[in-house]
């Protein structure tokens, strides 16, 4: 049995390489975590993907931070992965503070 990239997300967290036919079959997007400003104008979504993004060497990158905006193109679609659960849910959360930071000098009129 050959791995190429394909992973579960296990009851615990934890993930399981697995076979694209055994992703295929099984694979059920989860969502980490979402947040979004009160009016709807910023969305931050992380979820599991089940495939490595990593592209190369190093851990797999099979977890992803994305925000959504229509507002602001500067952070539109900025994105981070990252190869486990608690690792995304920490970077979700440091995602929301640069989101944050970044409308707080945009409100302050410092970027424009």
């Amino acid at each position: 049995m050959t791995y190429q990239g394909y992973y579960l997300l296990n009851k615990d967290r934890s993930v399981t390489p697995c076979t694209v036919e055994e992703w295929a079959a099984n694979h059920i997007p989860h969502k980490v975590a979402h947040w979004s400003m009160t009016n709807g104008d910023v969305e931050i979504s992380t979820v599991f993907l089940g495939l490595n993004h990593a592209f190369g060497p190093g851990p797999p990158l099979i977890f992803e931070t994305m925000v959504f905006t229509d507002i602001y193109p500067d952070i539109d679609n900025d994105m981070h992965r990252y190869s486990t659960w608690d690792q995304a849910l920490a970077g979700h959360k440091e995602m929301i503070e640069r989101v944050e930071a970044y409308l707080l000098l945009h409100k302050a009129g410092i970027l424009t």
